[in-house]
């Protein structure tokens, strides 16, 4: 009896989220609908512009999570493009959205995204977008957190300029995955990925041209420091492991980002370190 009467509400439940969900994605929430409130909200709380293609509800798909798929979406400052994807997936925390006005960000999803994050030469991250306005604006509805617990990158590209230290590095055909987790001004992530090459030139040096490498590493970030640390990595370059530690840090007084990286050969073998290195 208990397993019938389970089995008719469990039932009863789908077909009423079938027909809301059906409701909500098809009459209330269109796509013409919700693209311009997602921009207004997500332009009224960075400093920058989000713009998308559409935007659209993913409810079954995401289910229990509330879900959103993008289209063709970019995030640009006043001097760069900083963010380009063809398609994005975000599942939200409803119930956080509603009860404590926190954007708790259960995975993001990106893909064909291109990435671009410079430092000037005054120490100025182009990254670092978001902040309150000191406009409040006119919506009504205000973010008073914002986390991210998974987020996913496929067949992505990063560049990366800093323009005080004189290093490039240029990531193509990126697979990532980040599992992060927040602690009062610290955010821990642990990072998988592979991608086809890598370049790194430092003062007009090229250090590395490689292909098809794998990346393992623990990360951590501390937002009073705005310190980001890289620790434990695993770096794996045409078969030769490597261990990878790093620094980076702003500093807003002096208007600098101090950088440090540091790699270890767990297997010493001359020609293979040899190997690594590009014909000049």
């Amino acid at each position: 009896y208990k397993f019938f009467s389970s089995l008719i509400i469990g039932l009863c439940f789908f077909v009423l989220f079938s027909v809301l969900a059906g409701i909500l994605v098809n009459f209330i929430f269109t796509p013409e609908k919700l693209t311009p409130k997602l921009l207004e909200i997500a332009n009224e709380h960075i400093e920058a512009d989000f713009d998308v293609k559409s935007a659209e509800l993913t409810l079954f798909s995401s289910f229990p999570n509330f879900g959103v798929e993008l289209q063709e979406g970019s995030l640009k400052n006043q001097n760069d493009s900083l963010v380009f994807f063809e398609k994005a997936k975000v599942e939200i925390n409803l119930s956080k959205l509603i009860l404590k006005k926190a954007i708790d960000l259960k995975e993001v999803s990106l893909e064909k995204a291109f990435l671009n994050m410079q430092i000037d030469e005054e120490g100025h991250l182009n990254w670092d977008v978001f902040q309150a306005s000191e406009s409040e604006g006119d919506s009504e509805f205000k973010i008073e957190e914002l986390t991210i617990k998974r987020l996913k990158l496929d067949q992505a590209s990063l560049k990366y300029t800093n323009h005080q230290d004189n290093d490039f590095v240029d990531l193509q055909n990126l697979k990532a995955f980040f599992r992060m987790s927040y602690d009062k001004g610290r955010i821990l992530a642990q990072l998988k990925s592979n991608f086809d090459r890598l370049q790194y030139v430092k003062e007009g040096f090229e250090l590395f041209n490689n292909k098809d490498i794998e990346l393992k590493t623990a990360i951590e970030y501390l937002e009073d420091e705005r310190k980001l640390s890289f620790r434990k990595g695993e770096l794996a370059i045409k078969g030769v492991g490597l261990l990878l530690n790093g620094v980076l840090q702003a500093d807003v007084e002096k208007e600098q980002v101090y950088t440090e990286l540091t790699l270890q050969l767990k297997v010493p073998n001359l020609k293979s370190v040899l190997d690594l290195i590009p014909e000049h």
